[in-house]
């Protein structure tokens, strides 16, 4: 479909006035994109792909700033993962399994400094404490 809109260069870089792109926006309400739903031959593909080697990304070097990260951490708060509660099916795991064979785990050989074995063992003095404490509560009724 041939768009009815042709703004031509007259206002290639300028800003379409908001009543325009008001109109534009209703008479477009409800249309299918001209290239929805096309597939791109393997030759275009290709093009397409060779034009774009040895070009960094567009997002190479740029960095978020501290006011767009919180942002972004605000409207992630509460929002459930999209695969939480999806079971993996025993292919799957059989293919995870397969691909960690023989890798050993990311921190494997990696001493533990004393002052991290220190927060270790306090950590898991405390979580007993409060084990027996509660065991002790259950036998109670207190």
């Amino acid at each position: 479909m041939k768009s009815n809109w042709n703004i031509g260069d007259y206002w290639k870089g300028k800003k379409l006035p908001a009543e325009t792109k008001r109109k534009i926006s209703l008479k477009l309400q409800g249309k299918r994109a001209w290239n929805k739903g096309k597939k791109w031959d393997q030759k275009t593909i290709n093009k397409i792909s060779s034009s774009k080697k040895g070009q960094p990304s567009w997002n190479k070097g740029k960095s978020w700033s501290d006011e767009t990260r919180l942002k972004i951490s605000e409207s992630k708060k509460g929002q459930k993962p999209w695969n939480k509660g999806v079971p993996r099916t025993q292919a799957e795991k059989d293919a995870i399994s397969k691909a960690r064979k023989g890798i050993p785990a990311y921190n494997k050989g990696v001493p533990l400094t004393d002052e991290i074995k220190k927060k270790i063992s306090a950590a898991q003095k405390l979580r007993w404490q409060k084990r027996e404490k509660s065991l002790a509560t259950k036998q109670f009724g207190q």
